[in-house]
């Protein structure tokens, strides 16, 4: 995820079965809501969230808890369900892929609110590597990892983070990162004078959505957040609060992400 999504683990695990708490029945309860710790998604998950639940008429606060701290081998299943139970009912920037989809679900989930996932990062000087000596970065313990191993040909430097993986790329200590698009952004936004050419990666692994995860007995909350997110995509507020961090739809072959965010 700071990939979230670099939690496959335990973005799988969850949606094996992991509880959460019931939302609230008293309407007058605010709903809590947080994200995964350690998400370069954190301020756009809350700024969704807030217009989200705003839009649903439904009063929500935010948690600042923090379990976990921002390492982007994320948290374990167990520690995670402990932040829901203490601190949060909906969860908000849960990832959610075709392959994590593919386990008996309990939990409930909003339809999509950002289409984003794994892409292929170069610098934008960067020249052609020697035959076989191409070093890969990603991060470890996540789908990109899964994904660079795939690569032919390849030499791998494992980072503990998401930003570290953008960074191995940044200073030279790898030719190419797969990495979590959203690490791609903010990496940017704090160096906006490193200049970057994005690929696309072609793997199951890659495509991920970023949902809000619900507690089972939640099924009318997550019908009035999919209502709101419907609302919001039709009169333009959704494209217009997600525009920064849209995945690119095809390889940015001529251009930089700094380039690609300044015509957004």
């Amino acid at each position: 995820m700071n990939l979230p999504l670099s939690r496959l683990a335990v973005a799988c695990a969850l949606a094996a079965g992991t509880a959460l708490l019931p939302v609230p029945s008293t309407a007058a309860t605010p709903v809590r809501v947080c994200s995964l710790p350690g998400t370069p998604t954190a301020a756009l998950d809350k700024a969704i969230a807030r217009d989200v639940f705003r839009t649903a008429g439904i009063v929500a606060t935010f948690s600042a808890h923090d379990a976990g701290g921002s390492d982007d081998d994320g948290v374990s299943a167990h520690e995670l369900a402990g932040m829901l139970e203490r601190d949060c009912d909906v969860l908000a920037g849960f990832p959610r892929s075709a392959i994590a989809d593919a386990s008996d679900t309990k939990l409930l989930f909003s339809q999509g609110y950002l289409r984003s996932g794994y892409v292929s990062v170069t610098r934008r000087d960067a020249g052609t590597p020697t035959a076989g000596r191409e070093i890969v970065a990603a991060t470890y313990a996540s789908p990109a990892q899964l994904i660079a191993v795939q690569q032919k040909d390849a030499r791998f430097d494992l980072e503990n983070t998401s930003e570290q993986t953008v960074d191995a790329v940044a200073r030279g200590r790898a030719h190419r990162a797969i990495v979590w698009y959203p690490a791609v952004v903010a990496y940017q936004a704090a160096h906006p004078k490193q200049a970057f050419r994005i690929g696309a990666t072609s793997s199951p692994y890659a495509e991920w959505q970023l949902t809000f995860a619900f507690a089972p007995r939640s099924a009318a909350l997550q019908q009035r957040i999919d209502a709101a997110l419907t609302q919001m995509k039709n009169n333009g507020r959704l494209a217009a609060l997600t525009r920064k961090w849209a995945l690119p739809g095809s390889a940015l072959e001529a251009g930089d992400l700094r380039k690609y965010l300044e015509q957004k």
